[in-house]
């Protein structure tokens, strides 16, 4: 099972997308540098630099690691990260303006609202909650999920003709064999719910003859939820905590367990389906998804070097060290 809470910051960070401020600036105002002559204000920069440094310590915190101060060799990498973001900033802004490319107020409601239904199930104390995790109010909030969706419209305009062909799909089957292997198991699927009461109900439903991957979609808290709640195959070595791996295993094709099984996750209802067999999936059958994974990762890779290309011609001035 994956957590089902997936923190905005990270998830546009891995793309150049966490940008801040606007590009105006006071004469009055410090700055820290300029892109193109575009100034880079020193308020840009700190609270670029606190958000930053949330990021790393809710990461940590995710990986089971407590920080509560930084080691000065990752505040300086911090600070140098937080530099290049903005600079980035400045120069997809300044290109969004060449390409005509904007967010209306109506896209930028709807991706929020998308955003707090799909990872906060529409909660607005966990959406608080949440903002104050990466420390950010509801404003700077939108304002990031709008730079967002500007890079994004960005992004699919330049690359709306890069795609993968099938010799390139064929080649990566080849060479990647063993990740077609599937494994012997049984296929499982679950609902994850927060309190046994709720899973209580469930079963409830289930026993008077209610469809399980429906009530999966509707109930479960778990990201597998889109796919009815379908785990795939599972076998001795999934890695599924131990309370969850052990009742599974223990089910027969179509059987489902009798009573929630409570693991560190909520309670689930566990639902077995058709053994299988060893065996590889032969190409016809993944080729579709191949063809969409080596796309996308060749759209991400043009936007990047695209990006790269900015960089590179721009007039950039760091005044960070002068301030020191």
């Amino acid at each position: 099972m994956k957590r089902n809470f997936i923190l905005f910051l990270f998830m546009i960070s891995a793309c150049f997308m966490l940008y801040g401020c606007s590009n105006s600036s006071s004469s009055t105002e410090e700055y820290v540098g300029e892109v193109n002559g575009i100034k880079i204000t020193q308020a840009e920069y700190d609270e670029r630099y606190v958000l930053m440094q949330n990021s790393y310590k809710i990461q940590q915190a995710y990986s089971g690691t407590e920080v509560e101060e930084l080691p000065a060799e990752v505040l300086e990498n911090i600070q140098a990260q937080t530099f290049d973001d903005l600079v980035y900033q400045k120069l997809l802004l300044k290109e969004a303006e060449d390409r005509d490319i904007e967010v209306k107020d109506d896209e930028l409601d709807a991706a929020i609202n998308d955003y707090k239904n799909n990872q906060l199930q529409g909660s607005e104390s966990k959406y608080q909650e949440f903002l104050e995790q990466i420390g950010l109010n509801d404003e700077t909030f939108r304002r990031e999920m709008k730079m967002e969706l500007l890079v994004s419209k960005i992004q699919q305009e330049l690359t709306a003709d890069v795609k993968a062909g099938e010799e390139e799909a064929k080649a990566f089957y080849d060479e990647n064999l063993e990740m077609f292997k599937q494994p012997a198991g049984i296929q499982i699927s679950h609902i994850l719910v927060n309190t046994e009461e709720e899973a209580g109900q469930i079963l409830k439903q289930l026993k008077a003859g209610e469809e399980f991957a429906q009530l999966a979609r509707e109930f479960s808290q778990c990201g597998s939820s889109s796919q009815g709640g379908d785990l795939g195959t599972v076998n001795e070595d999934s890695a599924l905590v131990p309370e969850f791996l052990t009742a599974a295993l223990k089910l027969e094709p179509g059987q489902m367990t009798e009573k929630p099984v409570k693991t560190e996750f909520g309670y689930h209802i566990i639902k077995a389906g058709e053994r299988k067999e060893a065996s590889t999936q032969d190409f016809e059958s993944v080729k579709n998804s191949i063809l969409i994974q080596l796309g996308q990762q060749k759209k991400i890779q043009t936007f990047n070097d695209f990006l790269e290309d900015l960089k590179n011609k721009a007039d950039i001035k760091d005044y960070r060290d002068s301030k020191k």
